[in-house]
């Protein structure tokens, strides 16, 4: 029988693999490091049919290329971040955000060990999820309204939560649906949180904020092995 460790292993590889050869570079950093060929084949393969090489490189012939030059060191994006008020109060903002979306993500995935089923199952159930809501964000986030919606899947996951807690073991089937329901809302919540932060912050600031925001995520996360623990002899954390 395989090790599920090296299975799980393989399948990142395979992941990888595919990754590799399926997402294009960006045709603006490609044009910024003046490299005009490449960023005209990459919009080819992702424009339309009717869209020639040619009028691809007559469309390109007229702008003038500023080459990109890196002043400063690894850290100069968070410096950057910090120094400048509006940036460092956004950062904030998407970090506490990222914080409590870790908390609650985390906290389902433990709780879901007090199911009434094989834990096998509930791991399947909560990682199906993470399939439809990154689809919903897909169709959807060019018609949301980001802050919005951001308030309108806290709430909902929120309420869940709560209602997990009132209904208790008695009506189990209950607690699953809603803590399914709960996760699913902050599965979609993230990626909106994601994109949101993209847009907040300008180019040269973007990869530090993502990272930090997924950081905030991860350190609250941390904080839901210990409630869990907890809730298993006080029903209510």
């Amino acid at each position: 029988m395989a090790d599920p460790l090296s299975v799980d292993v393989r399948a990142s590889h395979l992941y990888c693999i595919i990754i590799h050869f399926a997402v294009r570079e960006s045709p603006r950093w490609l044009l910024v490091k003046e490299r005009k060929d490449e960023a005209i084949k990459t919009l080819r393969t992702i424009t339309t049919r009717n869209q020639s090489s040619f009028r691809l490189s007559v469309s390109f012939s007229g702008i003038s290329i500023v080459p990109e030059t890196f002043a400063g060191n690894l850290y100069s994006a968070i410096k950057a971040l910090v120094e400048k008020k509006w940036a460092f109060r956004r950062l904030m903002a998407a970090m506490t955000v990222g914080f409590g979306i870790g908390w609650c993500t985390t906290g389902c995935l433990w709780g879901s060990e007090t199911w009434p089923f094989s834990p096998h199952l509930s791991v399947t159930f909560n990682a199906l999820l993470e399939l439809p809501s990154s689809l919903l964000m897909f169709f959807l986030i060019g018609k949301l309204n980001r802050r919005s919606w951001l308030l309108v899947f806290t709430t909902i996951s929120g309420i869940c939560s709560i209602m997990c807690v009132v209904v208790g073991e008695s009506r189990q089937e209950l607690q699953v649906a809603v803590e399914l329901v709960s996760l699913f809302s902050v599965c979609t919540m993230f990626s909106a949180l994601l994109i949101y932060t993209l847009e907040l912050l300008p180019t040269s600031m973007r990869n530090s904020a993502l990272s930090m925001v997924r950081q905030a995520l991860v350190f609250g996360g941390v904080f839901s092995p210990v409630l869990v623990a907890a809730g298993r002899k006080d029903g209510f954390l």
